[in-house]
């Protein structure tokens, strides 16, 4: 039986700050995809799962803003969609904050 890879979110701009610690590849990625205040969805939009993710924070005055077409997979089943776009959104982890490190543990 083959293992579940877990990770470790630290944030590079705060000594020893670790945001999480033996996550799941979903998990991982919604950490990332919610830091600080951030929403995604992922939805069925023209026979692929998509993933949206807001344009701004919950945490500031304008709110969540609006939500953004970014990764989507061509898996017909939701869960292997899931799995696809979540491995996606951590391979490409600095491009959504570049001040987060996420490690396989």
């Amino acid at each position: 039986m083959k293992s579940e890879t877990l990770y470790v979110i630290t944030h590079d701009d705060i000594s020893d700050s670790v945001l999480g610690t033996n996550l799941t590849a979903e998990q991982a990625a919604i950490e990332l995809l919610t830091y600080d205040g951030y929403g995604y969805e992922i939805e069925l939009n023209d026979g692929f799962w998509t993933l949206y993710v807001s344009s701004g924070s919950r945490n500031s005055t304008r709110g969540l803003g609006e939500y953004r077409e970014s990764i989507f997979s061509t898996e017909d089943e939701e869960e292997k969609a899931r799995v696809d776009i979540f491995e996606e959104v951590i391979a490409h982890a600095g491009s959504w904050y570049p001040s987060l490190t996420v490690e396989e543990i």
